[in-house]
């Protein structure tokens, strides 16, 4: 993975475990001393950040709508926020979900319990 495509708090895989990033996991990954790998997204994981399914194929969550179709390994998404136009984005990994989320929103995706 790529440092710059991390923000503090994303979620990514240590070997078999999920861990939030923190700054010295950045730092070690722009030192080459780490390496961790992405949560591939799925339904599960839009789930555990708490969007709930309203249509067969989407998600809402605080006035952020994603409809989805799997296409190419990743989810393609048409998300769009309220009083804006429909964007389409394919996101993959969990972590850009969550800078895509916070990006919109100004807030951070936590995990909840299922």
């Amino acid at each position: 993975m790529n440092a710059k495509e991390l923000r503090i708090g994303n979620y990514v895989l240590d070997g078999r475990d999920v861990e939030a990033v923190n700054a010295r996991m950045i730092s070690m990954l722009e030192k080459g001393e780490a390496e961790f790998d992405p949560i591939p997204l799925t339904e599960e994981w839009l789930l555990k950040f708490g969007f709930v399914g309203y249509t067969v194929k989407g998600f809402s969550k605080n006035g952020i709508e994603l409809s989805y179709i799997t296409r190419d390994d990743c989810f393609q998404f048409e998300f769009r926020c309220p009083q804006s136009d429909w964007r389409i984005l394919d996101i993959k990994y969990a972590h850009q979900l969550q800078n895509l989320y916070f990006a919109l929103t100004g807030e951070e995706l936590e995990l909840k319990d299922l």
